[in-house]
């Protein structure tokens, strides 16, 4: 089974929770959903909250599953909210993160096909940029190298579609559609961002900025 298919089955499954057990509330509802917010960097206070675009001015522990459930819904939001001290952040701030990216891995698709995936190797300068037909069993790679100046447009791109803040993984329940995932390695660590027929804000810029830096077709 595939992940994508899981994910529809475990969030069916909560939906359809929530809507037959009379005691559970509104709260508990996204409870499932969230992931640790960090502590509030003006107080220290552990009251924080991570922050849904969808429906920005309400908690997210407390939104009921079904207002976002066929519209899409983010999980793992990097802004938040502090309850304590009424504060409001985001996870990364500014253009020097982006500066300690190492390499970028990107990927969407859907059936039946094209699948595209991008590598970045940013310390290297290199590119490599594929496209996979599996229904016919055609797979086409090139690889180019790129300008430091290329480089520095490409991360000035990403730095404008807030990359590094998107939520950690995007979802709306449609069966086949588009998936995509970003890993971003750091270092010592990495990130990623994945996707389910629901795309951040910024997604047509990202595959604008993909596209261009690859010289081949991304979205």
């Amino acid at each position: 089974m595939t992940s994508y298919l899981k994910r529809c089955i475990e969030l069916i499954k909560m939906f359809l929770s929530a809507k037959t057990t009379a005691t559970l509330t509104r709260r508990d509802n996204m409870t499932n959903f969230r992931r640790v917010s960090p502590k509030c960097p003006k107080c220290s206070g552990n009251q924080t909250y991570d922050i849904l675009p969808q429906l920005p001015n309400e908690l997210e522990d407390e939104i009921y599953l079904e207002e976002l459930f066929y519209n899409g819904v983010s999980i793992g939001n990097t802004t938040y909210h502090c309850r304590t001290c009424n504060y409001t952040w985001k996870k990364y701030k500014g253009r020097k993160p982006y500066r300690d990216i190492k390499r970028i891995y990107c990927g969407i698709g859907g059936y039946p096909g094209p699948y595209y995936n991008v590598e970045i190797n940013v310390d290297k300068r290199q590119v490599k940029h594929k496209t996979s037909l599996p229904e016919v069993n055609d797979i086409k790679i090139v690889g180019n190298l790129v300008t430091d100046k290329e480089i520095q447009w490409l991360l000035s791109q990403l730095y404008k579609c807030d990359l590094l803040n998107w939520a950690e993984e995007y979802f709306k329940p449609v069966l086949d559609g588009t998936s995509w995932n970003v890993r971003i390695e750091y270092s010592s660590y990495c990130e990623i961002k994945t996707g389910s027929n629901f795309f951040p804000e910024k997604w047509d810029e990202f595959t604008e900025a993909v596209s261009k830096i690859s010289s081949g077709d991304f979205g």
